[in-house]
């Protein structure tokens, strides 16, 4: 240990004398040392950012082959329909107070929600968003739809033709999940 304590570093040194006689050269190296630290922190940060969770997963309990009376519906103001194609077809309407979605609506028939639709507020999701929360194995992008499969349900995008070079930058109007198509 003591030899240590005895043991000189010229080259040490010599940065020391260097840095006492060109003051500028501390104040570039704060600068410089600062700066990469900065870049190291943010390349941290994310590496661990966490990615945003899925919102329509809220709905889990409305979505498409649950049944009517499912707890979730008791917040859903519903009426039956006059659709001739389906008789007894009731359409259940919630207007949530949230920052994401607008509104959303289920088409329930024989007692089995058969379609959820989410109406989004103004520019919250774009569709390359919409591929990161449900994943990119079969997402079809056309200038104003866009369709995939998720689970065992069709889902339908609507969307707002604003990128006329790539699709996945076109923000979303509604989603619509249903068991049939």
């Amino acid at each position: 240990m003591e030899q240590l304590q005895r043991m000189s570093f010229p080259q040490t040194a010599s940065y020391v004398r260097l840095l006492k006689k060109r003051p500028h050269w501390v104040f570039v190296f704060i600068v410089v040392a600062g700066f990469t630290l900065a870049n190291i922190g943010v390349m941290m940060i994310s590496q661990f950012t966490v990615t945003p969770s899925n919102p329509f997963l809220e709905y889990a309990d409305v979505f498409p082959g649950q049944p009517m009376g499912a707890e979730a519906l008791s917040v859903f103001s519903c009426a039956t329909t006059n659709n001739y194609y389906v008789l007894g077809e009731v359409s259940c309407v919630f207007v949530p107070v949230s920052r994401i979605f607008e509104r959303v609506e289920t088409v329930i028939a024989d007692g089995i929600i058969y379609q959820t639709t989410f109406t989004l507020r103004d520019n919250i999701f774009k569709n390359g968003d919409l591929v990161d929360l449900f994943g990119k194995s079969s997402f079809r992008t056309f200038p104003r739809k866009a369709y995939f499969f998720w689970r065992e349900l069709f889902v339908i995008v609507s969307t707002f033709a604003t990128s006329k070079h790539d699709p996945l930058l076109n923000s979303v109007w509604s989603v619509s999940f249903t068991n049939t198509y």
